[in-house]
């Protein structure tokens, strides 16, 4: 056997992180992913990639026992659980329970999944976060307008990011995205891959108050009650198509000083502990308005989209490997505000459905620094337009350093107009 140290076990991640993970420190984990996901086959550790083991992630118990059987037959004694992705959350939690090693609770995590119950939890604490009622017919969007005031917000209560998110002007809108947001959630509920937690119901949705602010994401590492703050990054919006659309992500978000004005590792620490985490490296989105910080999710996982790139260009940092260390329980070490470089994550999205023809940086009036093109379609993939479909819209991303003393919208503008995409 090879002399490298126990392996952490990765639950349910996706091919390109799998990639990233093996071919930068082999041997670092054994991967257990769905069968919908291929990666090599079963091999033991000691190659240029680790063990990939596949199984119905949908059903827990023939996940575990395929697990347990796979480690058992190489001899594997598995040094953490680390997950990459809220729909594994809850499996990862039961594995680590099983194997008596450190994750957050699966009553914490189902916290963190279901959007009505965080906030309701947030609220007895005081943690400021938007208002939010149930959803489950007509009469409860019409009836909500008698105590929160438009526009409104009506989501799912458990889907990831801004999936089926609607911002509504008044109460008829609001009606019809429910019913548009319902017919796409029974669609979803009985697909095992998207819905294999089993928290994607066709009757929950929620109608929230809709904050106007800036938005926020961070990721933060809690231990002992005590918050420390890893990245922070400024979310910049999509103006136009689904609403709550990251078009790009600004690393680093804000400066200390900033961050210590608003006290955010203070707050961070009661929203997580409101929902039952305790020691987790984790994300949080929120929204500052008039100084205040509104939670709208805290999740125990690392940032995902193009993020864990952009931090990486912007201070060397690489938080997957970083996760990895945590869940071992080592403490990872976080670089210094000033090696942190202002860095662009510019997310590039379809503008119809069809077949991808093309994709290309044209040359051109382009003067930023270009540190990275990944392009997460091909030519000949099929490409669906939200609300049908939030993934495959997404074509690729391009991180670049801004040009100081340069409107870093125009700039964005700019590089997104010499994106050349063909759809037929």
């Amino acid at each position: 056997m090879s002399s490298a140290p126990d392996p952490v076990l990765v639950i349910g991640t996706t091919a390109d992180y799998i990639k990233h993970i093996s071919e930068g420190e082999p041997e670092r984990a054994v991967f257990l992913t769905d069968r919908t996901v291929y990666f090599g086959k079963e091999s033991p550790p000691g190659g240029k990639v680790g063990l990939n083991i596949t199984a119905p992630l949908h059903d827990a118990d023939r996940s575990f026992h395929r697990l347990q059987s796979s480690i058992g037959r190489w001899g594997i004694n598995p040094a953490g659980v680390a997950c990459f992705d809220c729909e594994s959350l809850i499996l990862a939690s039961d594995v680590a329970h099983r194997l008596n090693l450190p994750f957050p609770s699966r009553r914490a995590v189902m916290n963190c999944r279901d959007k009505l119950v965080s906030r309701r939890l947030w609220r007895e604490r005081e943690v400021l976060c938007p208002k939010a009622v149930p959803v489950f017919g007509e009469e409860d969007i019409r009836a909500s307008s008698g105590f929160m005031q438009y526009p409104v917000v009506v989501k799912p209560t458990a889907l990831s990011g801004s999936e089926l998110t609607f911002i509504c002007e008044n109460p008829d809108e609001a009606v019809r995205n429910m019913h548009l947001v319902r017919d796409s959630l029974l669609q979803r509920a009985g697909d095992r891959t998207i819905n294999r937690d089993g928290m994607v119901d066709g009757r929950a949705m929620l109608c929230e108050e809709y904050i106007a602010g800036e938005e926020y994401s961070c990721d933060f590492i809690s231990d002992g009650g005590r918050v420390k703050i890893a990245r922070t990054a400024r979310k910049h919006l999509r103006v136009m198509g689904p609403a709550g659309t990251v078009w790009a992500y600004e690393v680093p978000g804000m400066r200390r000083g900033e961050v210590d004005r608003l006290d955010l590792s203070a707050i961070i620490a009661d929203a997580a502990g409101a929902l039952g985490l305790k020691r987790c490296m984790g994300m949080a989105d929120f929204i500052i308005r008039d100084g205040k910080t509104y939670f709208l999710e805290v999740t125990p996982r690392p940032g995902g989209d193009c993020l864990p790139q952009v931090i990486k260009h912007s201070c060397g940092l690489d938080m997957l490997s970083a996760h990895l260390d945590f869940s071992t329980g080592l403490m990872p070490a976080v670089p210094p505000e000033d090696e942190w470089k202002r860095t662009v994550g510019l997310r590039v999205h379809a503008g119809r459905s069809g077949r991808l023809v093309s994709i290309r940086l044209r040359n051109g009036p382009v003067d930023n620094d270009i540190l990275e093109i990944e392009w997460y379609r091909k030519p000949g993939d099929w490409i669906e337009m939200p609300p049908i479909d939030y993934s495959t819209w997404t074509l690729g991303h391009v991180i670049f350093r801004p040009l100081p003393g340069e409107d870093l919208t125009a700039q964005m503008e700019r590089l997104s107009m010499s994106i050349e995409v063909e759809i037929e």
